[in-house]
């Protein structure tokens, strides 16, 4: 767990709601760079959310780009995920498209189609990535599009 990340989260995160709990439960889970690798059913329980709302919510942060996702770099082949804290590019999110109400960004169409899908998820390891054998992927991809 990062104080740093969760901190910023708490202190600047443009966000509320579901999604807000999703990002605390992320830094929960982040290295002192914000990256970490919890799957779908841990941030859900942690959250309190379905795993497909949490789906929803980390589609939302990563177009909002308050998370960077790494599809399958992770142990086991699981996605890795960097928090954005502040000092990276933790700004607003942008409007959501679609009918939703005034209370949190709560959506009521579906315009993705969600059908109920039954998904096999490998959980992450336990062990954080080594710090001492340079950036991880994600790490990588992140300083070249800052620099």
């Amino acid at each position: 767990m990062s104080i740093r990340i969760m901190s910023a989260v708490w202190e600047h995160a443009p966000v509320d709601g579901g999604s807000l709990l999703v990002l605390l439960a992320m830094a929960d889970f982040a290295n002192e760079n914000g990256i970490c690798w919890p799957a779908i059913p841990t941030l859900a329980k942690k959250a309190r959310l379905s795993e497909r709302q949490v789906q929803r919510v980390l589609h939302d942060l990563e177009d909002a780009k308050l998370i960077m996702v790494d599809k399958g770099t992770g142990p086991h082949g699981v996605n890795t995920y960097k928090v954005l804290a502040k000092g990276d590019k933790m700004s607003p999110p942008k409007p959501k498209q679609g009918v939703t109400s005034d209370a949190g960004g709560v959506t009521f169409a579906t315009p993705r189609g969600d059908t109920h899908v039954t998904q096999t998820v490998i959980e992450p390891s336990l062990v954080e990535p080594s710090s001492g054998n340079g950036p991880t992927p994600l790490e990588r991809r992140y300083q070249r599009g800052k620099a």
